[in-house]
């Protein structure tokens, strides 16, 4: 029988730095965050501090027209973590990306990534597995700064021991100017892992450009 859980978590600053090497080949970078987590399950409570494991990305651009876009990406995580927040073993990964404009207001991407996670087995001790995780995304553009995103992504599994996981996705997405965004999101499993019942989540975040593109 599983109980209700309320999991607050905060994180940042996140950064992405971002670099072109050559034409079509680009770079990005994402140093470990702080991280903060506060759960309370029934009468008990267990919070947890510490930081992320760093990222490292390539992208090859294979296609960049005005009404699609495609791209390969290669990513590494090795575990420079602290506390819970840390694979404890180095991950690695490899997408394939598409984005389709419609019109001046729908869109849809899709992302197509196998890779390596790391989880406990059953005998409670960390192991490595691979996964496949596809996702795809349908936006419109309510306005020209204010966006609707829906996604749903998927996984063939969520750990060594358990099978696969489907979870939804909302949210919405305001710029403001050239350099700021801000989001609102909502997100639903709707297959958890077994034991355990319904799990959703609210966010909020910004996303500030510190040069905006030329």
């Amino acid at each position: 029988m599983w109980q209700p859980a309320y999991s607050v978590l905060s994180s940042g600053p996140l950064t992405l730095i971002r670099y072109g090497i050559v034409p079509r080949i680009e770079v990005a970078i994402a140093p470990p965050a702080q991280q903060s987590r506060s759960v309370q399950l029934g009468a008990q409570f267990d919070n947890a501090h510490g930081t992320t494991d760093a990222a490292l990305d390539v992208k090859y651009m294979l296609l960049d027209r005005e009404v699609a876009q495609a791209s390969v990406d290669v990513a590494y995580v090795p575990p420079t973590g602290t506390g819970e927040f840390t694979d404890g073993a180095p991950t690695y990964s490899i997408s394939a990306n598409l984005g389709i404009t419609f019109s001046d207001r729908w869109s849809f991407a899709m992302s197509q990534a196998f890779g390596t996670n790391v989880g406990a087995n059953a005998a409670g001790l960390n192991v490595t597995y691979f996964d496949y995780t596809p996702s795809y995304t349908l936006a419109y553009s309510v306005t020209d700064d204010l966006s609707l995103l829906a996604q749903v992504a998927l996984e063939s599994r969520q750990s060594p021991v358990e099978g696969s996981g489907n979870r939804s996705y909302l949210a919405l997405q305001q710029a403001v100017g050239s350099r700021l965004a801000i989001d609102l999101d909502f997100e639903r499993n709707l297959k958890p892992a077994a034991g355990l019942g319904p799990q959703q989540a609210i966010g909020f975040g910004f996303v500030w450009i510190a040069a905006p593109p030329r």
